[in-house]
């Protein structure tokens, strides 16, 4: 399954960039968002590997991150592991007129029951990541 979304940002994409690669603001705009922790690797460069903590619902989950390609401050590539899902998300900051064009696509394969109940949830699925989209615009444009 693919999600991909879009959003303009008046700010310029380095702004941009060092907002989304600061791991401080992640709570900002990442919905349930913790904390994020190195786990190993240098910090930014491919092969990193670090943990995302959440929170939703009551309930508490891990996301472990790991970067695939990091081409400041354009490019970030990056894979998401959880026991239920494997995610590779491609995200890409364009200059537009002085403002930032973020685009994000999201491969997500699903495991288990829930390659099952995955395409039923493509809209929740797109909602979420449009909405983070929405609040990083709101964060980043605040500063």
């Amino acid at each position: 399954m693919t999600i991909t979304s879009e959003i303009t940002i008046d700010k310029p994409v380095q702004a941009v960039w060092d907002f989304t690669d600061n791991e401080h603001n992640l709570g900002k705009w990442l919905q349930g968002f913790q904390r994020w922790e190195l786990v190993s690797g240098e910090r930014g460069k491919p092969g990193q590997v670090a943990n995302q903590h959440y929170e939703e619902r009551g309930r508490q989950f891990i996301l472990q991150e790991t970067i695939l390609e990091m081409n400041p401050p354009h490019h970030s590539k990056l894979a998401l592991y959880h026991k239920t899902m494997e995610s590779v998300i491609d995200m890409r900051f364009d200059d537009v007129d002085g403002k930032t064009k973020a685009s994000l696509v999201c491969d997500i394969q699903l495991k288990g029951i829930w390659k099952i109940l995955g395409p039923l949830s493509k809209k929740t699925f797109q909602k979420r990541q449009d909405d983070d989209f929405a609040r990083l615009k709101a964060a980043v444009e605040s500063e």
